[in-house]
Formats: C-alpha cells, sequence, structure tokens
C-alpha cells in the first residue's frame, strides 16, 4: 500500500483554513497523514487544526520562531513521510478528486525516478466567486516545453524519489528563489514532470496572498513602464543566477547530462546584469517556438507572471 502525505504551512490562516480542511476531508482517496508546520500564528489558527485533528490525519509542528513561506514549506515537506507528497496553501479549496487524479498520474511514472505531476486551478476571488478557469489546453510531458511555465506550489505532487535529491537547504525569502521554483526545477533537472490540463482546485486570491502582493509591485512597475523591459530583464537575470545556484546545490549525480547543459546555455546568456538574447536563441536544445515568444515578449522564458 502505498502511503501519502499532505503538506501544509499555516500563518495566520484562521479565515480560510476550516474551508480548505472541510475539503479535504471529502476527498476520494484520502491522505495517511497531513503535516502542518504553524509559522508562529497569532490568531486561532492552531486551535482550528487541533479541532479538526480529531477527524483528520494531522500533524502539528509550532516554530519557535517565525521561518518565512520558504523555510516553513521546507521543514514542513522535509517532515513528510509518503511515498507520495501534496503541497497545500491554508486558503485554497480542492475539489474531491485532487489527490485520486495526481497519485493515479504519478502512479504511471517511472517508480525509480524523481517525478512531479502539476495541475491547473480555478482563479477566484475571496468568495469562491470565479474568476478564470484553468487554462491549458493539452497535457505536457515534455521537459523542453515545460520551460515555459510555472505552476503554483499548492498544485503540486511528488515522489520521495524527488524528496531525496531536493538540495538541503533552500533560499531563504520566497522573493529571492520561491520554494516552488526549487522543487519544480529539481524535478525538470532530475527526472519526469508531468503537467495535466485538468483543474483540481480552487485558488483564492485576497490581498494576503504573496504571490498577490508581487503581482502588484509588478503591475505598478508596467504603468510607469509600458513594455516593462528592464523590469522583465532583472527578473530573468535574477532567476538564471539561482537554476545556476540549483546545479550547485543538487547532488551531480542525479542531474540528467542533457538539461544540465541546456541549463548552463542559458545561464551563459546573462552577460554582465544583461540578457543576450541572441545567445538565447542559439539553444537548439529548446524549440524554436520557445525560444522566439521568449523574445518578443509574450512569455519570457518561464518567467511569466511571477
Amino acid at each position: 500500500m502505498i502511503k501519502v502525505s499532505i503538506a501544509l504551512a499555516t500563518y495566520n490562516g484562521a479565515k480560510y483554513l476550516p474551508e480548505l480542511l472541510d475539503s479535504l476531508s471529502h476527498q476520494t482517496l484520502m491522505p495517511d497523514e497531513i503535516i502542518i508546520s504553524d509559522d508562529c500564528s497569532n490568531d486561532n489558527t492552531v486551535q482550528i487544526l487541533e479541532q479538526y485533528s480529531k477527524k483528520l490525519p494531522i500533524r502539528i509542528i509550532r516554530n519557535k520562531s517565525n521561518l518565512g513561506v520558504n523555510k516553513n514549506f521546507e521543514k514542513t515537506i522535509k517532515n513528510c513521510t509518503g511515498d507520495y507528497i501534496l503541497i497545500c496553501d491554508q486558503d485554497d479549496v480542492w475539489f474531491s478528486n485532487n489527490i485520486e487524479e495526481k497519485i493515479r498520474v504519478l502512479e504511471k511514472m517511472p517508480t525509480n525516478q524523481p517525478a512531479l505531476v502539476t495541475t491547473q486551478s480555478v482563479v477566484t476571488d475571496k468568495k469562491l466567486r470565479i474568476l478564470q478557469k484553468g487554462y491549458a489546453s493539452k497535457d505536457i510531458d515534455d521537459w523542453r516545453f515545460l520551460f515555459t511555465k510555472h505552476y503554483q506550489g499548492t498544485t503540486m505532487a511528488f515522489n520521495r524519489k524527488l524528496l531525496d535529491v531536493l538540495p538541503g537547504h533552500w533560499p531563504e525569502t520566497f522573493g529571492e528563489f520561491p520554494y516552488d521554483y526549487c522543487i519544480y526545477l529539481t524535478a525538470l533537472l532530475t527526472g519526469n514532470v508531468y503537467a495535466s490540463k485538468k483543474a483540481l482546485m480552487c485558488y483564492r486570491t485576497h490581498d494576503n496572498n504573496v504571490s498577490i502582493k508581487v503581482s502588484k509591485i509588478k503591475n505598478f512597475i508596467k504603468r510607469i513602464f509600458p513594455t516593462h523591459k528592464l523590469y522583465q530583464d532583472r527578473i530573468c537575470i535574477r532567476m538564471m543566477n539561482n537554476m545556476e545556484w540549483l546545479l550547485r546545490a543538487i547532488d551531480e549525480s542525479v542531474i540528467i547530462e542533457e538539461r544540465k547543459s541546456c541549463f548552463l546555455s542559458i545561464c551563459n546568456c546573462v552577460k554582465k546584469l544583461r540578457i543576450d538574447w541572441l545567445c538565447f536563441l542559439r539553444i537548439n536544445s529548446l524549440p524554436l517556438s520557445i525560444r522566439l515568444r521568449s523574445i518578443f515578449g509574450s512569455v519570457v522564458f518561464f518567467f511569466k507572471e511571477l
């Protein structure tokens, strides 16, 4: 029998947490454990978790000091003991088949290699009114095309093989290098990634979302610089530099050489804090459509909508 873990990081989540936990209690495939690291909440988040632990397999870890988003998720995920781990945010709502569908895909992937599956989500407002439905038209399992995508951590599920090859220490801050990029790029470097077109959860947007705060800053910059090319370049440079960090942080023996070569080619496109797009255009391991789309701005590499 397989063991399924859910990794949930909480911080002052009392307002929306009950709806999430209710959705977890109605899964068609129930988790064996829900590991929750609480980051010094000062509302009644912990009391809610203790109440729901009577009907869900919840284990609460209470931090003695505030770790922040990245390190709190790192602690939560690394305390999971399951064969498969699903990431969960405190303010979302899962469809009843979320766990079952992700495990079904993971079970079809090679068990002796790192594997990650990610899905779509339905974007809602804080009252769960639909703002945007999942936008993917097809499933993707070609790593080259997955370079153009960014998926939220809360849509991810992965096997223990991937957990075992993740860096020993993750970047300190979400703004420096989001924890979900760390997991996603590690999967691209070392194993198999499958992006499903199915939407399996509601992603609730509100003023306290970390990604929403980042988007507000970006939208402000767009209003000042309509083309926002300088801002795009800065984001690209930062992420390319982080790829170099990731290559050093992962055990070299588990990295697939073809993908390492591609990563290094991308990193080499940064010249004196500028991006050499002609250099990027020459990376033959990436499809031409991706290279052209990156240069002409509708999608800049895989850094769309940080």
